[in-house]
């Protein structure tokens, strides 16, 4: 498995925010898992980092919907934005 430093994984996402980049790489990761219909241990680390390369590469898009995004970042003047 690859290690990913999250900080940096942040920064080259833009994605200040490590609870949802953790639910953005296990989501992904799932979705992965099942592509390829198989659950076995070792296959678990291949998807997360599998996961974590195509964030970090900005192959995935993500969206948060404005009610959510109220809830993740209160305060914030962009929260209406969906991404």
């Amino acid at each position: 498995m690859k290690f990913y430093d999250i900080d940096s994984l942040e920064k080259k996402t833009g994605i200040d925010n490590k609870y949802l980049l953790t639910v953005l790489v296990a989501n992904w990761s799932r979705r992965i898992s099942e592509q390829k219909s198989r659950m076995l241990e070792e296959d678990i680390e291949e998807h997360l980092s599998l996961a974590m390369e195509d964030i970090a590469k900005g192959r995935v898009k993500y969206r948060i919907p404005s009610s959510r995004a109220k809830i993740l970042f209160p305060g914030d003047s962009d929260a209406n934005v969906e991404k």
